[in-house]
């Protein structure tokens, strides 16, 4: 199955944050809301072959040293997991781990993975 890209013309921030219109090309986009209104290109399908696999998607929260971990019961980004600068979002001595896994077990063996990881390459500042 191929990806297809759509256009969506957003406006607003935060809580105001809204999708004015999707449409099949940018230049319909531009066409309708004029040029240099906010343009996000999406593309459809694109967690298909994970979800194929039977994987489901997962938010964990987890402390520095491993502990307070909890499942999250939504999604943080509207993005997929796999993208690295979006997989981890530090807050305080805690981050949140997106990720595809088969149940909850696994998901948190992933990020305990990536914690540990983060930890060794001293990106996790706190």
């Amino acid at each position: 199955m191929e990806n297809k890209i759509i256009y969506v013309v957003t406006q607003g921030e935060y809580s105001d944050y809204h999708i004015k219109g999707v449409y099949e090309s940018k230049e319909l986009a531009e066409e309708i809301y004029g040029v240099g209104c906010d343009i996000e290109e999406w593309t459809l399908n694109t967690d298909i072959n994970e979800h194929r696999q039977g994987l489901k998607r997962f938010g964990v929260f987890m402390g520095k040293d491993g502990n307070d971990t909890r499942i999250l019961n939504y999604w943080i980004h509207d993005r997929s997991p796999r993208d690295v600068i979006r997989e981890y979002n530090k807050i305080g001595l805690r981050a949140t781990f997106e990720m595809w896994a088969r149940d909850e077990s696994h998901a948190i063996k992933i990020a305990n993975e990536r914690r540990v990881q983060l930890i060794a390459n001293g990106q996790w500042v706190k």
